[in-house]
């Protein structure tokens, strides 16, 4: 019986280190790509623009309507190339969520708003006491519909919905058959790690959790897809309007009200609902910490890793 325990363990750690080696080159390609794509088209526009190829150089070769359009269409490909390596014919769950308590996701996400930002403001000050700032970048609202289309897309949908078909449709379903936990929590740290924000770091870390149990529990992405697109939009109103004393207070009050009425929400239909075993994520047999390593501890994760880590110094080195 522990010889075939053991073999099954053998199997299982061999399955997930190629799975590990896989996730990390694709995130790879994911990273680079983007550059690649983006000076791809970038060059191509400049040289086929009125000024030719003599623009390169020149520090506004391009309208910054044209080089959002290029920003846009190089996240998008990289994103498609990145999902198209790791999906190896998996089906992807856009399916309604398949019984009435799953649309309580919204609650749940909203309950577990407040904390997550509690926890995020504590996290972000002991950065800053130790010197890191990370970057707040302000990108201002176009004053043109088109630039304003392009903006949503590029900031607010387009992530949204690949970042959660990559992350939580693609990857986290690949990791599933090593266990729901390893499948959360893994899957929630790479896209931490994927954004290269030091200061960030956490509140990604913990909302891409929440985002992931919506998904288990659920059996769908439609509910992660709308909550991360309501989360860009709120940090986009947020840059944007930071000097507002009003629209800031609004948001302010909205999130701490949404998250009481989502934590008493949640409270009282978990308290008075019989069946409480739909609330839970089943966890894995065999010792969890070992299948942490066995993904984290391969080639192609470490790279990944330290490719993330160098962006995020680097971020750091422009933001000081």
């Amino acid at each position: 019986m522990e010889e075939h325990e053991y073999m099954n363990e053998l199997i299982v750690k061999r399955g997930l280190k190629r799975e590990s080696n896989r996730i990390g080159l694709a995130l790879l390609l994911f990273l680079l790509s983007q550059y690649a794509v983006y000076f791809l088209l970038y060059v191509v526009t400049v040289i086929f623009s009125k000024d030719g190829i003599g623009a390169l150089l020149e520090k506004k070769a391009i309208s910054p309507l044209l080089e959002q359009v290029i920003m846009l269409c190089s996240y998008s490909v990289s994103a498609l190339v990145a999902i198209a390596v790791l999906n190896k014919g998996q089906s992807w769950k856009f399916e309604r969520p398949k019984k009435p308590f799953d649309f309580l996701t919204l609650p749940i996400y909203f309950g577990s708003y407040l904390p997550i930002m509690l926890i995020s403001l504590i996290y972000v000050s002991i950065m800053n006491m130790l010197g890191l700032k990370g970057v707040d970048i302000v990108i201002p609202f176009p004053d043109n519909t088109i630039g304003r289309v392009i903006y949503l897309l590029q900031y607010a949908l387009m992530p949204a919905f690949l970042e959660e078909l990559l992350f939580r449709g693609v990857l986290l379903e690949r990791l599933r058959k090593y266990g729901n936990v390893l499948a959360i929590t893994m899957s929630s740290l790479v896209f931490a790690l994927m954004h290269g924000n030091a200061v960030g770091f956490l509140f990604i870390f913990m909302l891409g959790l929440v985002f992931g149990y919506m998904t288990v529990i659920s059996e769908s992405l439609i509910p992660s897809i709308i909550m991360h697109l309501l989360n860009n939009s709120v940090a986009l109103l947020s840059s944007n309007f930071e000097n507002d004393i009003w629209v800031t207070s609004a948001i302010s009050i909205s999130i701490i009200a949404l998250g009481i009425v989502g934590i008493i929400v949640t409270a009282v239909y978990i308290s008075t609902n019989k069946n409480k075993k739909q609330f839970r994520v089943p966890r894995e047999k065999g010792p969890i910490m070992n299948r942490v390593y066995n993904f984290l501890l391969t080639p192609g994760m470490i790279i990944f890793i330290c490719a993330t880590f160098a962006m995020t110094v680097l971020v750091e080195i422009f933001a000081a």
